[in-house]
C-alpha cells in the first residue's frame, strides 16, 4: 500500500514535469558539490628519497617550488709539483767524450777543452741500434790517470751537464745512479732490459751521459790545475 505522501509527490511531478526535473537536477548538483569538496582535500604527501653522490642533502623552497642540492665538501686539491726547469746547453768549455762506445781505454786528455779541471766532463754512452746485452752488466769505470787525483761528483743521466735527479738513471730497485762520496773514481753499470739491483737498463739507439765534476760532495771545487782521467765504455 503506497504512502500517501509519496503518492502525492508523484502526482505533483506529473502535473508539473518541468519543475520536477529542475528539482531533481538541483539535488544532483548539490550532491556533486559535496563530493567535490571532500575529493578536493589534499592527500598526504608521499615520502620521496633522492640519492646523489655529489649532494650531502637537499633543501626544498615551497615558495619557488625549487629543490636545491647541498654539495658534498670536496677536499682541497694538492697543487702540482712545479715544472722541472729544462737543462740548458752545456757551457762552451765542457769536456766532451763522444763516439767511444765499446772502447776499453779512453783518455780525457785526448779531447777538446782538456785538461779536466773545474768544468763539466760529459761522457757519451750510446748503445747502437740492435745492441743487446741480457747477461752480466757492463761497467763504465773512470779514475785519474797520470795527473792530479781529485774527489769527484758524478751521475748517469739522460741529459748532459746536470746533477738533477729528475734525469738520473736508476737501478732495478730504484736507486739513483749518483755518486758523491769524495772518491777519485766513479763507475756505473748497465745492460739491456731488464735492469738489476746494481745496474740501469739502456735502450739501444738512445744516448745517455755520465756527467762529472771535480768537486767534493758539498760542491766545493777539488781540482786547481789539471785532473785528467782514463776510463772505458764496454759493450
Amino acid at each position: 500500500m503506497e504512502d500517501k505522501d509519496s503518492k502525492s509527490i508523484w502526482q505533483r511531478m506529473k502535473q508539473h514535469p518541468v519543475i520536477s526535473v529542475g528539482a531533481l537536477l538541483a539535488v544532483v548538483l548539490v550532491g556533486a558539490i559535496l563530493i567535490g569538496m571532500f575529493a578536493s582535500k589534499p592527500a598526504k604527501a608521499a615520502s620521496v628519497t633522492f640519492n646523489n653522490a655529489l649532494c650531502v642533502a637537499f633543501t626544498w623552497d615551497d615558495t619557488t617550488k625549487t629543490l636545491t642540492c647541498v654539495p658534498v665538501l670536496q677536499p682541497t686539491p694538492v697543487p702540482p709539483d712545479p715544472p722541472v726547469p729544462p737543462v740548458t746547453d752545456c757551457p762552451a768549455n765542457t769536456l766532451w767524450v763522444k763516439g767511444k762506445w765499446g772502447a776499453n781505454q779512453i783518455y780525457t786528455r785526448d779531447f777538446p777543452n782538456q785538461p779536466f779541471k773545474d768544468q763539466w766532463l760529459v761522457i757519451e754512452v750510446k748503445p747502437p741500434v740492435g745492441w743487446s746485452n741480457n747477461y752480466s752488466p757492463k761497467s763504465s769505470s773512470w779514475v785519474e790517470y797520470q795527473d792530479n787525483a781529485a774527489p769527484r761528483r758524478s751521475m748517469f743521466s739522460t741529459k748532459p751537464c746536470t746533477f738533477a735527479q729528475t734525469y738520473a738513471l736508476r737501478t732495478g730497485n730504484g736507486t739513483v745512479m749518483y755518486q758523491a762520496n769524495n772518491n777519485i773514481n766513479f763507475s756505473f753499470a748497465y745492460k739491456s732490459a731488464p735492469s738489476t739491483a746494481s745496474s740501469a737498463a739502456l735502450v739501444a739507439g738512445q744516448t745517455y751521459y755520465i756527467n762529472a765534476k771535480n768537486e767534493y760532495a758539498d760542491g766545493t771545487p777539488s781540482c786547481a790545475t789539471s785532473c785528467n782521467m782514463s776510463g772505458s765504455i764496454p759493450n
